[in-house]
């Protein structure tokens, strides 16, 4: 909320209750709501009025109503808004066909290509990349 939001807030505060707020109230409730938004300092004190009350809220009063202003306006929106599509899935095999239309490619196979394709690991566990583990499952074949 500005200076100039506020202002206006103290001035109607000032004009419709018998005992306004001093300006020790005033300095202090700015800085108990300057964190909210106008409106919903506004909301609970058009509540404070609406119900007859003889002396102006207190800044907690109306932090206390600022925040169920909040709430229900986050309710609100949250309700408001539409919901987001179902994410759209495709079946691994459907991908591979995608991607591989001339051939009859398994999920380790694509795997295995891409992961040749690329700079090369030099992890001494990789089955593609280490000479040793080639060499060994070339002998178990």
């Amino acid at each position: 909320m500005t200076n100039e939001e506020f202002d206006e807030i103290v001035e109607w505060v000032t004009s419709r209750f018998a005992k306004g707020w001093n300006a020790e109230q005033v300095v202090a409730y700015f800085e108990d709501l300057g964190r909210f938004d106008a409106s919903d300092v506004w909301t609970g004190l058009f509540g404070y009025y609406e119900e007859g009350t003889a002396f102006p809220p207190t800044g907690s009063q109306l932090v206390s109503r600022a925040r169920q202003s909040r709430r229900a306006a986050a309710v609100e929106d949250r309700y408001d808004r539409p919901a987001l599509p179902e994410p759209v899935t495709m079946p691994v095999d459907s991908w591979l066909t995608k991607w591989y239309p001339e051939e009859t490619v398994t999920w380790t196979e694509h795997i295995r290509r891409v992961h040749a394709d690329g700079y090369p690991c030099q992890s001494r566990l990789c089955d593609i990349h280490n000479e040793e583990l080639l060499a060994k499952q070339k002998e178990t074949v």
